[in-house]
């Protein structure tokens, strides 16, 4: 049939037909269908119509039989080979190839299946669709059994496709088809408008419905929504359906299922699981499988889940879901094809929409999608679908919500315009259809609401004027629950934002609603959303919504409260209403009723507070925090308002200051409030000076009664004090003056405390009032002389009842001093006034309140006692000279410039005066007031320099300050007397001065710098303004002006001083003449100097300038004092002066703010910060500008003193070019000029980061860290783009410009950082060269790769944490330790290292590199001492060569060298491991000679007897792993290195071993080696041999050899394994073992007897007792050799080891048994010996004395009684000599052994009595009837726990019955029919208890028992009745 022509013809068709037929059985059908069907197929297509019909019928019969015999193989293969080979094959031929093939390919077993797989691939191209997915689904049958490796390239060739992208395409949308195919499907109702089916309703359930909605909308717009809902606006009586197949159709459906040939849910679950398996190879690419995993993980079965999830997170990483595929694919399976796709496709292309399962896990990928949620309709089809379709629930609806979020911040704002109306439409609906109080419904409509508020935020003017949403949330906020009311405040937050653009009508409403959810009391949430709500609407100008703030101020909630306020307090927005309008807002709404005692208020009291206050900010325009803005401040503003109150152009301006009167006084009368006194005090100042004023002053006049009220009932001490300013200030301007009351209030004792210090204050300020006021008639003169005399007498004659007016006095005295109304008069009182004065001012008792009105009302004494000045002046400076209180100190001052000054002082004025005309007052030209200034000057030189006492010298300071800043001008700049007297001391004061500079209180050296500032500008004289001048630079610059030497550094910075200071500084010291201060205070003047240069021509102006900006204290900001510094323009004037040199300073100053002395950057930052940082809004960006012009300077002065000898300038160097590099990276990278200094400046900061002072090394860090991450890194990124404009520039890209870097950085890096022995620098280097491998450019990186990976591979054992060696330390057990090992190894390959390694492996890597890469990784391993690093550089080798396998074929040889040698050097157990997997996967490309090195050396290893166990577990270990990823290798090697395996899985557990494994030992863990070990091997024999027996007998020379080789080593556990070896040998082949074979394990087992005894040499016996029981036949042939393994077993037999002895005269009563060796003589006189010494003559057991293990003795003895049967003598004679010997002998030991032993004795007498009934001679007949042995063994029975006791007496019974049954007796008989009947009623043992039924009834015969009649007893004692015993079960239980 092999002849083609044959074929062709009808009779060789006829022939093989009939062949066919007669063929009887399967096997020859099978071997003929084998050449015959391919055969046939392949000639039908050419022949005639006859032939194709006699050829149909040979089909019909093949068919027919196949189809009954599954067990027949069609030959598959060969039909395949023709359906894919042959070309232009016919339909026909096709067909029945593509039939018979899907009928053969699923009988094939699963390996072959596996096989034919790319078969059937190959076999797709050119082929129908229906032949193709028949094809396929065979396909899917065999993937789910391939073994494949994943990311194997040849893989991806074979079962790729890669050459056929369209196959490719249809075979993985075949698959995943398989994986949507449903296990189940319920009956269908079809639907008239779509092949949908109807949802069943489940038992128990109500059926669904959709519910309707009632948010109306345009018709135009439902319309749309229906059609893009689909089915979600049918009517509510349809069905609601669902789609029975998900993501496909019937039709494609019924293809898939045709293909797979199956409709078993199992075997579907199982195809699926495979597919999921074979993807997971990464065959194919992750953008191509992704929707597999995806679709998989909605999978119903759990295995299906389960592989899909295991890798989708993997994939996950590698996929865009923004890429068009992807998102395409995303709406195709939600949607389904026919809402996706522009052009129709087939019927049976269409996938139907996804299921609820499917939409679930599509969603997660649909939100990663950015791109998804900005392409429309589809994202809008998926939203409503989602919402309203079928296929949904709650889950699906809030992903659906989420999704609707990512549109909302994704899409572009026109398309978002285009479907804005439709998303509002689907959230309105949602609301109102998920109306339910559940969990999900609350969760969805939660995020409903804050949808909407992001739809408004984004289309502000699409909801700009529904106000009716803004009601609906409102409404919500009344009905949810807490978590939602909090989704509905943000929506709201964002919903305000839309509605700032809404028309005023909208807003009137909102205001009214805004109003209404302010007034809810019992919804908290809505009062809060309410006030969020006007502060992000309503502009902070806003009359209206302010007052809803304002009357939310007294809001129950603390939370709404505070929000008000906030929203009032806005400091970002200085925009008020206007004043008028609000106030009238006020009072228009002033209609509540709030109780407080007796009175009331039109408003709560928070409410009115608040109300006041902000009209206060209103009216002046200023936000002033009432609460920490001191009153002071306020009163300033008295003019301001009274300006712009007066210059309104309103005709009611007086009607409503009428009424703010009113409302302040309305409140004031109620709340004694301090604050709104003061304002109602400011609005009646105000009135008494407006226009048209009447009604206002008869306002106050009418209600003078009230302020006299609120004067002498305010119960706080600011109010008492602004209400009697008040009420003095109204009632010196009546025309009735009446003092006689308020006079009596106080000087009555007896009124209250408030009424009487009110009625003090009054009556100071009334008298004051009314001379300032002209006032002067004769009552009114008497009332000031009558207040005057109680004043003076009370203050010079305080009792103490008195004293706690006294405040009150000295105000009322300083008031009226101030006025002057004090003369010659009241001279009497003076020196007891001021004696008084002096003790209030000294005194430590007293406040500072107190003695500041003290030191202000002696300052207004010298206005009237003029001549007296100079005793005050005295008093002043003397009495609290030696206390620190500056504001003290500065009111003495005050007082000082008024003694001076007098009536031409400013300090006069009084402030609640500013808006009357002032008075004119002669000016006195006395010349007392240069004695004065004389005076005061020696008393501040005195003073300023006293060195001992620092608040003398503060206090002379402040004096003198204020001094200059009042009296310069006019005095000492016109007149020229006083500016002569002033430059007389001018040098001296200047020194004083000088050192204030130097002082250690910054407030002393801000208070010198600002007098020398001003005393600098008096001086007119030019010599003495330049020796002025010359002094000061004196004392700034000599001895630093230059800082080269190393003894002027020291003393600059670190206070050091020379022998000759010292000497000097004692001297001067001692004469008191001037006073040296520490260095270290100089720095900052010495700083100042330093950055004045030469080139500048007015230093002395520039340092001044500095000097004044140098010092800013904070006392100032919080003090009424800070107006001292402000009278002038010099700190303007100072700016400007140094701006105009601020090219020559700047890089200096910079440099500077970052000086690491506190108070030099300190000063400096305040220069820079005041020249740069100015609050107007044109100068923000001015530093940045001013750093971009002098960026060259800068950073030239910090790239020249980087490597200062300072180590201060090094470290501010550090700091500034740190900043630098924040904020102006790009001028650095941008510029050529820089770009090649990099490498320069990368290298000084090296050095810097190892300078010897810590600070600086901090700082470099630091500074080189930023650098490399701003700089370097940025100039490498590609993707940065560059600003370079200049033409000359070499470089102009991107490209060159990271090249120019890493050229002059990487050299750095490798040659100098690495090996640094600083850990900082070479942690920074590291991660450096990390980086750069990450982002440089791969030309210039290439040269450096190899330093690069060799340097990464060394710092893996530097950098690994230091907690391994801890604990490595810390452990014993070699287990942890190892574990710590591999630890460190999986740290070290996740390390930032090992990636950069692999990096530059795929980026630089290739032959040329390998050239020297590979010497240096092989020198690495032998030098390196890490062991991380020579274990990733081994794996590394794995890499290479699984990277570039044909480059690294000429290196393997020499990296298998370098780890072998490596692990024999190295004994750490995880190196190990680790070098035989390495080992064992670069040997597949290695050549063959190095593989056989490598096997010898594995075989040299194991036999080595030197740390021989580390060795073989080495060997086992590696391998293993050659075994493992190269299976076929071993085979192929196999006659070098099985049968070493064979001997090695024959290990042996010692004793030792044994014992420290239970005793839980941890020094040694060799057991656990051991098994690992002995199951490596095991497993490695088995797999390459297929069976124990083919392997031995394949390769039986060299296994004896290697045996031969182990017994002659002297390593004892080597022959054991040698001798265990031997016993497989043995028990394996058995009688197939050879002649010759069996002769040398013979000698080579008998030459290992010979020599001592050793732990483990039992094992040879056992070895000769296999051999001799499995080789019988061979062995009988050769008696020679069973004579001489019988000599030699009796002599081990001798030995005195009893456990070895025990084994030898096991295996001798086995040779006697089988080869019938009669011993038993012998063996006699060793069991006489064992047990007869145990008895004593009493029969009890004897105790041995001897040192024998109880266990190996009782195991011994066993053994003994054991062998008996097959010692028995084999000649009559001899059986009847040991007859009764050895059963007497048996007898006693059966009494007198444990349980264990008496089962042992049973059993062999068992045995024996079975051998001795086949010789009767032996026997003696008398010896069963007359010996207790019989009954012995009954008694057993029942009387034992044991059931194998039990059962073995059974056993003996039934033999005694069977064939000993004539030597029974009555007697014996009576014993055996007593204990059977106690055996079966025992009920704990039922078995037993069945045998001794069955045994009593088959020999019942035997133990009939005659029937006893026993007479009555007459006895009346006795028993009347007979009894009677009968053979029956009754028998039993009268016996008992």
């Amino acid at each position: 049939m092999t002849d083609k022509e044959e074929l062709l013809n009808t009779t060789s068709l006829n022939r093989s037909f009939i062949q066919l037929i007669s063929t009887a059985d399967d096997y020859g059908f099978q071997s003929i269908i084998e050449k015959f069907l391919p055969l046939l197929i392949r000639s039908i297509e050419n022949q005639t119509d006859d032939f194709r019909k006699k050829a149909l019928e040979i089909f019909l019969h093949v068919n027919k039989r196949i189809k009954s015999r599954p067990e027949i193989q069609i030959p598959v293969q060969s039909l395949l080979e023709i359906f894919t080979t042959t070309t232009n094959c016919s339909p026909f031929a096709s067909n029945f190839s593509i039939m018979y093939i899907k009928l053969g390919y699923m009988r094939l077993s699963v390996d072959v299946q596996a096989k034919l797989v790319p078969l059937l691939l190959q076999a797709l191209k050119e082929r129908s669709i229906p032949h193709q997915e028949l094809l396929m689904g065979l396909v899917v049958y065999g993937i789910q059994n391939l073994r494949l490796i994943p990311n194997d390239n040849v893989n991806k060739t074979k079962y790729g496709l890669v050459d056929q992208p369209t196959i490719r395409h249809t075979f993985l949308t075949f698959l995943l088809n398989v994986l949507l195919m449903p296990y189940k499907f319920e009956d269908t109702k079809t639907n008239v408008s779509a092949p949908f089916t109807v949802l069943r309703t489940p038992r128990n359930s109500q059926p669904l419905q959709q519910q309707s909605t009632t948010v109306e909308q345009p018709s135009t717009e439902m319309d749309l929504s229906e059609d893009i809902l689909g089915t979600a606006g049918e009517d509510q009586t349809k069905d609601i359906v669902k789609e029975p197949y998900p993501c496909l159709n019937e039709q494609l459906y019924k293809r898939i299922t045709d293909a797979i040939q199956t409709t078993d849910l199992v075997v579907v679950e199982k195809l699926k699981a495979g597919i999921l398996k074979f993807l997971m190879s990464n065959v194919y690419l992750e953008d191509e499988m992704a929707f597999h995993f995806v679709l998989a993980t909605a999978d119903s079965r759990y295995t299906v889940v389960l592989a899909a999830e295991h890798d989708i997170k993997r994939i996950n990483v590698a996929i865009d879901w923004n890429a068009k595929q992807h998102v395409q694919k995303l709406f195709e399976f939600f949607l389904g094809s026919a809402k996706t796709m522009k052009n129709p496709q087939p019927n049976d292309m269409n996938r139907h929409p996804s299921n609820t399962r499917l939409r679930l896990k599509l969603f997660p990928y649909l939100l990663r999608s950015r791109a998804a949620s900005s392409l429309f309709p589809h994202a809008i089809q998926i939203v409503y679908e989602s919402l309203f379709g079928t296929s949904t629930n709650a889950r699906i609806k809030y992903y659906a919500l989420q999704f609707l979020q990512n549109i909302l911040q994704n899409a572009e704002q026109e398309s978002l315009s285009s479907v804005s109306k439709l998303i509002l439409y689907a959230l309105e609906k949602l609301l109102n259809t998920e109306v339910a109080k559940t969990p999900d419904s609350s969760r969805l409509r939660s995020l409903s609401y804050v949808l909407i508020g992001k739809l408004a935020y984004r289309l502000p003017q699409l909801l700009c004027n529904e106000i009716r949403l803004t009601q609906l949330f409102f409404q919500a906020l009344q009905t949810e629950d807490n978590e939602c009311c909090l989704h509905i405040q943000e929506a709201l937050s964002m919903l305000s934002y839309s509605q700032k653009q809404t028309n005023v009508a909208n807003k009137h409403i909102l205001q009214q609603l805004l109003t209404e959810q302010v007034n809810l009391a019992n919804y908290p949430q809505c009062r809060q959303a309410a006030v969020n709500y006007v502060q992000n609407v309503f502009p902070s100008n806003d009359c209206a919504s302010r007052f809803i703030l304002l009357m939310t101020c007294s809001d129950q909630n603390e939370d709404i409260r505070s929000l008000a306020r906030k929203s009032l307090l806005d400091d970002s927005n200085n925009q008020y209403p206007n004043f008028f309008d609000l106030l009238k807002l006020v009072i228009s709404n002033a209609n509540g009723q709030y109780t407080i005692g007796t009175q009331q208020l039109v408003y709560h009291p928070k409410t009115y507070q608040e109300i006041i206050y902000y009209l206060h900010r209103c009216l002046i325009q200023e936000n002033l925090h009432e609460k920490s803005t001191p009153l002071w401040k306020y009163e300033e503003q008295l003019i301001k308002i009274y300006d712009k109150v007066n210059n309104d152009q309103q005709n009611t301006v007086t009607v409503q200051w009428y009424n703010y009167i009113q409302l302040l006084l309305d409140y004031v009368v109620v709340v004694h409030d301090c604050l709104s006194t003061y304002y109602l005090f400011e609005s009646i100042l105000i009135a008494y000076h407006l226009k048209q004023n009447e009604n206002l002053l008869k306002f106050c006049s009418d209600n003078l009664s009230s302020f006299r009220q609120l004067c002498l009932y305010s119960t706080r001490d600011d109010t008492r004090f602004y209400s009697s300013v008040m009420y003095a200030y109204i009632f010196a301007q009546q025309s009735d003056i009446q003092l006689d009351e308020l006079f009596k209030y106080a000087t009555n004792s007896h009124q209250r405390f408030e009424q009487r210090e009110g009625a003090i204050l009054a009556l100071g300020y009334i008298c004051s009032y009314l001379i300032y006021f002209r006032k002067q008639s004769l009552p009114i003169q008497e009332y000031i002389k009558r207040t005057k005399d109680y004043f003076l007498k009370t203050f010079i004659s305080l009792t103490n009842d008195q004293q706690q007016y006294q405040l009150a006095i000295i105000v009322a005295i300083g008031q009226m001093a101030r006025m002057r109304l004090f003369g010659e008069t009241d001279e009497k009182y003076l020196s007891s006034i001021f004696d008084q004065f002096k003790r209030k001012i000294s005194s430590i008792n007293e406040t500072n309140k107190l003695k500041e009105k003290s030191i202000q009302t002696l300052g207004y004494l010298s206005l009237c006692y003029k001549q007296h000045r100079k005793p005050i002046i005295d008093i002043l400076i003397q009495s609290i000279i030696d206390t620190k209180q500056i504001e003290l100190h500065l009111n003495i001052g005050d007082a000082l410039v008024c003694c001076l000054l007098n009536d031409e002082s400013p300090i006069l004025s009084d402030p609640y005066l500013l808006l009357d005309e002032k008075q004119v007052i002669e000016i006195d030209d006395s010349k007392q007031r240069e004695e004065l200034i004389q005076y005061l000057f020696d008393h501040i030189l005195h003073y300023s320099s006293d060195i001992d006492n620092p608040h003398s010298r503060q206090a002379a300071l402040v004096w003198l300050l204020s001094f200059l800043i009042y009296c310069r001008r006019p005095y000492l700049d016109s007149e020229k007397y006083h500016r002569l007297l002033f430059e007389k001391y001018i040098l001296e004061l200047q020194k004083n001065l000088i050192y204030g500079l130097l002082d250690s209180d910054e407030l002393n050296q801000e208070l010198s710098s600002k007098c020398l500032i001003y005393s600098h500008e008096i001086i007119h004289n030019d010599q003495l303004r330049q020796k002025f001048n010359q002094n000061l630079f004196e004392n700034f610059t000599d001895k630093s002006t230059s800082y080269s030497s190393a003894r002027q550094t020291l003393t600059y910075e670190y206070d050091i001083k020379t022998k000759e200071e010292e000497d000097e500084t004692n001297k001067k010291e001692k004469t008191n003449t001037t006073v040296t201060a520490p260095q270290t205070t100089l720095v900052v003047y010495k700083e100042l100097c330093s950055i004045i240069q030469q080139q500048i021509t007015n230093k002395a102006e520039l340092f001044y300038s500095f000097l004044y900006l140098a010092h800013d204290n904070s006392i100032w900001q919080t003090s009424r004092y800070a107006h001292l510094f402000h009278f002038n323009e010099y700190e303007t004037q100072a700016k400007d002066h140094i701006l105009c040199h601020i090219d020559l300073i700047i890089s200096k100053l910079y440099r500077l703010t970052f000086d690491p002395n506190p108070r030099v950057q300190t000063s400096i930052q305040r220069i820079w910060n005041k020249l740069f940082l100015s609050d107007d809004q044109q100068q923000k960006h001015k530093q940045q500008q001013i750093i971009d012009k002098y960026f060259a300077f800068i950073f030239k002065e910090i790239y020249e003193q980087l490597l200062s000898s300072r180590w201060r300038i090094r470290e501010s160097c550090c700091s500034a070019l740190l900043n630098l590099c924040r904020t102006h990276n790009r001028k650095l990278i941008d510029s050529y000029n820089y770009l090649k200094i990099f490498g320069e400046l990368f290298h000084r900061l090296l050095l810097l980061c190892d300078d010897t002072k810590e600070s600086v090394r901090k700082s470099a860090l630091q500074t080189i860290n930023t650098f490399k991450q701003n700089c370097l890194l940025t100039v490498c990124d590609t993707t940065v783009t560059t600003a370079n404009s200049d033409e000359t520039n070499p470089i102009n890209d991107n490209k060159s410009r990271g090249q120019c870097v890493l050229e002059q950085i990487l050299p750095i890096l490798l040659k100098e950082g690495l090996y640094n022995k600083n850990e900082d620098i070479q942690k920074f280097c590291l991660n450096t060269i990390i980086e750069f491998v990450r982002s440089g450019d791969h030309q210039t990186l290439k040269p450096y790769c190899t330093l690069i990976i060799t340097a990464l591979f060394e710092t893996l054992s530097q950098c690994e944490p230091d907690t391994f060696n801890t604990l490595s330390m810390k452990l014993s057990s070699n287990d942890m330790k190892e574990q710590i090992d591999i630890a460190r190894i999986l740290c070290a390959k996740a390390s930032p290292m090992m990636d950069a390694i692999d990096l530059c492996t795929k980026n630089f890597v290739d032959e040329t590199i390998l050239d020297e890469l590979s010497p240096k990784l092989i020198d690495t391993i032998k030098h390196n001492v890490g062991l991380t690093t020579k274990c990733c550089i081994g794996q590394y080798f794995v890499t290479l060569s699984t990277l570039y396998p044909s480059v690294c074929v000429k290196y393997v040889g020499k990296w298998m060298a370098a780890v072998v040698t490596s692990m024999s050097t190295n004994h750490n157990r995880t190196l190990r491991k680790t070098y035989s997997n390495v080992l064992g996967t670069i040997v597949r490309i290695a050549k063959p000679s190095s593989i056989e090195n490598l096997f010898v050396k594995l075989c040299s290893w194991y036999f080595t007897i030197e740390q021989g166990q580390e060795y073989q577990y080495v060997c086992a270990l590696t391998l293993n792993s050659i075994a493992q990823y190269n299976h076929d290798m071993l085979t192929e090697y196999g006659d070098k290195i099985l049968p070493l395996i064979f001997l090695a899985m024959h290990q042996q557990k010692s004793r030792e071993t044994e014992n420290k494994l239970v005793n839980n030992d941890d020094d040694d863990d060799i057991s656990a080696t051991t098994n690992k070990e002995e199951k490596i091997w095991q497993d490695l024999w088995l797999e390459h041999t297929g069976s124990t027996a083919s392997g031995i007998q394949k390769y039986i020379n060299d296994i004896i050899k290697n045996i031969e080789r182990a017994i002659g080593l002297t390593s004892y556990s080597m022959k054991i394994k040698g001798a265990k070896a031997i016993k497989t040998i043995c028990d394996t082949l058995k009688s197939s073992l050879k002649e010759e074979h069996v002769e040398l394990l013979v000698d080579v087992v008998l030459k290992a007897l010979y020599g001592r005894i050793y732990e483990g040499k039992e094992n040879f016996l056992r070895a000769i007792e296999s051999m001799c029981s499995n080789c019988k036949i061979v062995l009988k042939t050769r008696v020679d050799l069973v004579n001489r393994i019988y000599e030699q077993i009796l002599k081990e037999c001798k030995k005195e080891a009893l456990p070895y002895r025990t084994v030898a005269i096991e295996l001798l009563a086995s040779l006697a048994d089988d080869y019938q060796f009669n011993v038993y003589a012998l063996f006699w006189t060793w069991f006489e010996k064992a047990f007869k010494q145990e008895l004593n003559d009493d029969g009890s057991i004897n105790d041995k004395e001897d040192e024998e293990d109880p266990l190996i003795s009782d195991k011994y003895n066993r053994m003994l009684i054991e062998s008996i049967p097959k010692f028995w003598p084999k000649d009559n004679d001899q059986k009847r000599t040991y007859f009764l010997l050895t059963f007497d002998l048996l007898s006693d030991l059966l009494n007198k052994s444990t349980w264990q032993n008496q089962i042992i004795i049973i059993q062999s007498l068992n045995r024996l009595l079975l051998i001795c009934s086949n010789d009767q001679y032996s026997i003696d007949e008398h010896y069963f009837r007359d010996h207790r042995l019989i009954e012995q063994v009954c008694n057993l029975g029942p009387r034992t726990k044991y059931t194998t006791l039990k059962r073995e007496t059974i056993k003996f019974l039934s033999i005694i019955f069977e064939l000993y049954q004539s030597y029974l007796n009555d007697t014996i008989c009576d014993c055996i029919r007593f204990n059977l009947d106690e055996m079966i009623h025992e009920k704990n043992y039922h078995d037993i208890s069945e045998q001794a039924k069955e045994l009593k009834k088959k020999y019942e015969h035997l133990l009939v028992v005659k029937t006893i009649k026993i007479e009555p007893i007459t006895n009346e004692t006795d028993y009347d009745e007979k009894m009677e015993f009968e053979t029956n079960d009754n028998f039993q239980d009268h016996f008992n």
